[in-house]
């Protein structure tokens, strides 16, 4: 009797074990320091129109990687690392990528953007001079946007 007692609990904290995996594979959300303390900018903007996809980037084995580009204006600067490199009224691209999962499958967060959207955006300038946002959770927003993202061309190594 002992002996089933054993088991049932193992299997059952085996199986606890296994149902956690995926969520384990899930990054926290930064906190306000964090995403500050990374970003070259911090701007209230808005996403404007359209959302262009530029390519698959990344075919793995359980998902698909997308690299997509949206129109962001500044409204407000918050802060800024380097001054004078942005300032309010202008609009750039900004780039995010979006990743699809097969059936099961999970991995990292993505953060999506479409026209409208609004909030408190903390962005980071890469070497080759393209704004991206510094971590899935490094938008606020204020206003939720609309739409869906456009479908993809074939892939092109270049989208990276």
């Amino acid at each position: 009797m002992g002996v089933h007692k054993t088991t049932a609990s193992s299997l059952c904290a085996i199986l606890l074990v296994l149902l956690a995996l995926p969520l384990a594979a899930l990054t926290p959300p930064w906190d306000a320091k964090e995403l500050t303390n990374a970003a070259d900018l911090v701007a209230e903007g808005t996403i404007g129109a359209p959302v262009q996809c530029l390519g698959r980037v990344e075919k793995l084995p359980h998902a698909e990687r997308f690299k997509f580009m949206v129109p962001f204006t500044v409204r407000k600067i918050v802060r800024e690392r380097v001054k004078g490199r942005v300032k309010a009224g202008e609009t750039f691209p900004l780039y995010f990528h979006h990743t699809v999962y097969k059936p099961g499958a999970t991995g990292d967060q993505d953060r999506s953007h479409f026209p409208g959207e609004e909030g408190t955006y903390y962005l980071q300038r890469l070497e080759d001079g393209t704004w991206h946002q510094v971590h899935w959770s490094g938008a606020v927003l204020t206003k939720e946007g609309n739409g869906a993202l456009p479908k993809c061309p074939p892939f092109r190594r270049s989208a990276k």
